[in-house]
Parts: C-alpha cells; sequence; structure tokens
C-alpha cells in the first residue's frame, strides 16, 4: 500500500504542481474503458506478454480538463502508470485510445528526460491554472510522439480508413481548437 501511496505521489509531482486535485479511484466501468482504450496498444507494444503481463497503476483526478500522462514505474508491483483526468477518460474510446498512444510515444522517445517546459499530454484547457514548474514538450518531441502514436494505431487499428490515425487526427485538431 505505501508503494502506492509512493506511486501516486510521485505521478502527481509529475503531472503539474500548481493544479487542483479531486483524486479518486475508478470505478469499475472506468476501468474498462481505460482498459479496453489502453491494452490493445500495450498488448502492441509487449507488455502484455504471458507470463507476466503488465500490471498498471493508475492515478485518477476527476477534473474536467484532459490529461493524460503515462509514466514508468518505479515499483515492482506495476510496470507503467497512467495519470488521467476526467476529460481524458470521457473522450470518446477511439480518441482515449489516441491520447494513450500518444502518451506512450513521449515515453517510449524518453521525453520524459528532455528539455522542455512541461511532462502531461494534455488536450483542451481545463479549469485548473499550470503552475511555472510544469514543463511542456517541445514542438520537435510533440511531433515525434504524433508520429509515434500514428504508427502504433496503425499497427493496433489497421483498416481500410486509418481509423486509429483518424482518431489521432480527431484529438490533435479538437486540441488546436481548444488552444492547448
Amino acid at each position: 500500500m505505501r508503494r502506492r501511496l509512493a506511486l501516486v505521489g510521485t505521478v502527481l509531482a509529475l503531472a503539474a504542481c500548481g493544479q487542483a486535485y479531486k483524486l479518486r479511484p475508478l470505478r469499475p466501468e472506468e476501468t474498462s474503458v481505460l482498459a479496453a482504450a489502453a491494452n490493445p496498444l500495450l498488448r502492441q507494444l509487449g507488455y502484455m506478454r504471458p507470463p507476466a503481463p503488465c500490471r498498471y497503476g493508475v492515478s485518477f483526478n476527476d477534473v474536467e480538463g484532459r490529461e493524460l500522462e503515462v509514466v514508468r514505474s518505479n515499483s515492482t508491483e506495476v510496470c507503467l502508470s497512467f495519470y488521467l483526468t476526467n476529460g481524458a477518460l470521457s473522450l470518446p474510446p477511439a480518441g482515449l485510445r489516441a491520447l494513450i498512444a500518444h502518451g506512450l510515444g513521449h515515453l517510449h522517445l524518453d521525453h520524459t528526460t528532455t528539455t522542455g517546459r512541461r511532462v502531461s499530454t494534455r488536450t483542451g484547457r481545463g479549469t485548473q491554472s499550470v503552475s511555472e514548474q510544469a514543463r511542456l514538450y517541445t514542438p520537435e518531441e510533440e511531433t515525434a510522439a504524433d508520429r509515434y502514436a500514428a504508427n502504433l494505431l496503425a499497427a493496433v487499428t489497421p483498416g481500410p480508413q486509418g481509423e486509429g490515425c483518424l482518431a489521432l487526427g480527431a484529438v490533435l485538431e479538437r486540441a488546436v481548437a481548444e488552444g492547448s
């Protein structure tokens, strides 16, 4: 239990130090929504291989801002941790999967250790303020994460219309329209 609390603390520290938090556990139906979006991506990346598939931790902030971040866990109990808000979880399923793919792109491209200004993958304006200490990804990092996500989504959601990539496009269009 202490490890999980430490993990939650670490994720929150990375997420943005000046925000309002309304942390709560995911409800069973919310867990199902996250699993449906994340598990195919994690399976494609090899996280779900037997005999010991990846278990991931979740820190859920029940606020309207749409933020999602995927971080490596330093716990032996989970391999990854997701920090997400209600706004991210309420995206359409394909949009949530696209946002997770983008977050996995930042993780796999080691953007959490590069120089920039913000740590979380975010779409839309939340009602919370972001502190000066928060970190933005550089435009180059964002472009690289977008490309990574597009390739991952194409592998996970193949189709004649490129449905996975269309969902990523919709998430990015929404972010531009909302000013983030």
